[in-house]
């Protein structure tokens, strides 16, 4: 499996821009909160009701 980033949303804002600070200070005391989206794409119809993928990607979380 094959996981690449494309997007740091935070790194667009200026460092003194209020949302970067406070996103900051959260992550600091919840050891994260920035949401993260994906998308997998399997290559087939129907590809993600398949139990080895399932269990790799829930693998992948811990």
């Amino acid at each position: 499996m094959k996981v690449s980033f494309k997007h740091d949303t935070l790194s667009w804002q200026p460092d003194d821009s209020p949302i970067k600070i406070s996103t900051f200070k959260v992550d600091k005391a919840l050891r994260g909160s920035v949401t993260m989206e994906v998308i997998i794409d399997t290559q087939k119809e129907n590809g993600l009701y398949d139990a080895v993928l399932l269990q790799k990607i829930d693998d992948s979380s811990s």
